[in-house]
C-alpha cells in the first residue's frame, strides 16, 4: 500500500509539474505576443510622428508656395498697371506728334 501510495504521489507531481511547464510555456508565448505587440505599438508610434512632421513640412511648403504665388500676382497687377500707364502715354505722345504733324501741314499749306 506503501508503494502504492508513492507511486500515486510522484503520478500526481509529475502531473502537476507536466501541467505547470504548459502554463509556463502559455506565459512566455503570452509575454513574447505582448512584447511583440509593445513593439508593433512603437513602431506604428513612430511612423505616425514622421507622417505628422511630413504633413507639418508639406503645409510649410504649401504656405510657402501660396506667398510666392500672392507676391508674383502683385507683381503682375503692379507690371499691367506700369503697362496701361505707358500705353496711356503713347497715346498722349501719338496724339501730340498729330498735333505737331497737323500743325506743320497748316503752315506748310500757308506758305
Amino acid at each position: 500500500a506503501v508503494v502504492s501510495t508513492q507511486s500515486t504521489g510522484r503520478s500526481e507531481l509529475a502531473r502537476r509539474i507536466e501541467e505547470y511547464a504548459c502554463l509556463l510555456a502559455v506565459h512566455n508565448k503570452l509575454e513574447n505576443s505582448i512584447a511583440n505587440l509593445e513593439d508593433q505599438c512603437m513602431q506604428k508610434g513612430l511612423e505616425a510622428e514622421q507622417h505628422r512632421v511630413e504633413v507639418l513640412s508639406l503645409r510649410d511648403s504649401l504656405t510657402t508656395a501660396q506667398q510666392n504665388s500672392d507676391k508674383a500676382d502683385d507683381m503682375c497687377r503692379t507690371k499691367n498697371i506700369e503697362i496701361e500707364n505707358l500705353k496711356d502715354e503713347m497715346k498722349q505722345y501719338i496724339n501730340e506728334v498729330k498735333s505737331l504733324n497737323s500743325d506743320l501741314e497748316r503752315l506748310e499749306a500757308e506758305h
